[in-house]
């Protein structure tokens, strides 16, 4: 999977925010973003996941406009995991993770080990299994604005 802007810009209130940003972020490439507070990071990672509409510019995803996935197709190929929680609410890393999976479920399906078998396979495969039923709003963001994830 490949995602690459072309002359990707964003405005507030006609202030550039994001301006004329290309980039190709080839599958299994990490990539990260460093800038002062204020500088559209966030921003950036809001756009590249399509939960904000550039101003100008194009995002692909595997050579295809993002703005030709459905939500849905979208939400089954990308995550967008932002840094801060704004719950106190007693929801463990496993039920935020488990959420992963709602694109996946199709109207009235039951939960079942097919869907949780993706959960307890992510937590193993980033090597957090010691955190699985901890409290999310407890957990660390670390010094980061949050991540996009590709594939499945």
């Amino acid at each position: 999977m490949k995602l690459t802007t072309q002359n990707l810009s964003f405005s507030v209130a006609k202030r550039p925010l994001i301006h004329k940003v290309s980039l190709q972020i080839e599958e299994g490439e990490k990539v990260g973003l460093i800038g002062p507070n204020g500088s559209g990071k966030s921003t950036l990672l809001r756009l590249l996941s399509g939960l904000t509409k550039p101003s100008h510019g194009q995002i692909f995803l595997d050579d295809l406009p993002l703005r030709h996935y459905s939500r849905r197709h979208l939400a089954q190929l990308m995550s967008f995991v932002q840094q801060k929680s704004n719950t106190e609410d007693r929801i463990r890393a496993e039920d935020v993770v488990a959420l992963g999976r709602t694109p996946w479920l199709r109207p009235f399906e039951r939960w079942d080990e097919k869907h949780q078998s993706f959960v307890t396979d992510a937590f193993h495969q980033v090597g957090m299994w010691h955190k699985y039923d901890q409290l999310w709003h407890t957990l660390s963001g670390g010094n980061n604005n949050g991540c996009i994830l590709l594939g499945h």
